[in-house]
């Protein structure tokens, strides 16, 4: 995906993220590659489900996952995947089979679930929000799964070494993510939003510009962002720690068409994913080290993975009061910028279990 700087002011902004989030779905075959496939033996628009009973004539078929990340899936549902148990939860609801397909960033990863070139799928709020918004009740959100999504923003070595000094400077970064609402709320917080030339690239391409010093600075996350700041990059703003109503979160949201089809599988996949987080927090030790050795090769510390996806900040149940009262918040930045045109009720855009 090609970068392309993105106007400064609102209203033209707004337009090009909208633009770059429907110009994304013709990209979705090419952004996005399969990553592993797991053999195991299923799964409404938003509505509700009580148990995960499976009924006597499921049909076997293939759940295919999408998610962000640099290599094998991550996380709760990754390592859980990698051990075969995800699908052991799933096998008695038809999944005789799930293929993971990694995207870049969160936008692609939406318009993919959007097109159902995938069935469910995990991302930030903010690019969910914006798929649910632009692609209409295609995309049914069905759980908070992780709370604690937390951008930095990295300054290439040598230079700027706090936010006043980023006026007239150039800041990568995925547009219409939840980093990019990170970002507009540090700059607007420090009177630099229309002094900055903001460069639309995927978190990938953000650190290597930001590592070659093509850009000035760049919005990632852990475990690149600490091992940034370890190798000289100044650090300029952390969500948790200067904007915390920046903080975001992750969603599994899936097809309506998917779950039209298969009725059981949102019951059934809440069950499996709540002991994907039970399970790693209680082997977090051998979760590391599948975060360390197999995610990211080994090429950050247990440290720096530490950072990002901690096994404590994975939630137990599908939706909170806070939760959901920041997914409200969100979407109300959303409209108020005009990054969406329609608003819908996140109530009902939610899975009630």
């Amino acid at each position: 995906m090609p970068a392309h700087p993105l106007p400064r002011r609102r209203r033209a902004r707004a337009a090009a993220v909208v633009a770059v989030l429907l110009g994304l779905l013709a990209l979705v075959t090419a952004c996005g590659s399969s990553s592993s496939s797991s053999s195991a033996s299923e799964g409404g628009g938003s509505g509700s489900s009580d148990t995960a009973v499976p009924s006597g004539d499921v049909k076997p078929y293939t759940l295919k996952i999408g998610y962000v990340g640099v290599s094998e899936p991550s996380g709760a549902e990754g390592y859980y995947g990698s051990l075969g148990k995800l699908q052991e939860d799933l096998a008695p609801y038809g999944v005789e089979k799930i293929e993971w397909v990694r995207f870049p960033a969160g936008p692609p990863a939406a318009q993919a679930l959007t097109s159902g070139a995938v069935d469910i799928q995990f991302s930030g709020d903010v690019s969910t929000i914006v798929a649910r918004a632009n692609g209409g009740e295609v995309v049914v959100a069905l759980d908070q799964n992780y709370d604690g999504l937390d951008p930095w923003l990295v300054a290439k070595k040598g230079g700027p070494t706090s936010l006043a000094e980023l006026e007239g400077k150039s800041v990568a970064v995925a547009a219409g993510s939840f980093l990019d609402r990170f970002l507009e709320i540090v700059l607007k917080d420090a009177g630099l939003y229309d002094k900055v030339t903001i460069v639309n690239m995927d978190p990938n391409q953000s650190q290597t510009a930001v590592e070659s010093g093509s850009v000035d600075a760049a919005v990632i996350l852990a475990p690149q962002a600490p091992t940034l700041q370890a190798d000289g990059h100044p650090v300029l703003a952390q969500a948790s720690k200067d904007a915390p109503r920046a903080v975001a979160t992750t969603l599994t949201s899936a097809n309506k068409k998917f779950l039209d089809a298969h009725p059981e599988f949102p019951a059934a996949w809440e069950k499996a994913r709540t002991n994907a987080a039970r399970y790693i927090q209680e082997n977090a030790e051998a979760y590391s080290d599948y975060m360390v050795d197999v995610v990211y090769k080994g090429a950050y510390s247990a440290e720096a993975v530490a950072q990002y996806l901690s096994p404590d900040l994975y939630t137990l149940v599908p939706w909170s009061d806070a939760g959901t009262k920041l997914l409200e918040e969100e979407k109300t930045w959303l409209l108020d910028n005009g990054w969406i045109k329609t608003d819908f009720d996140i109530s009902e855009w939610q899975w009630q279990y």
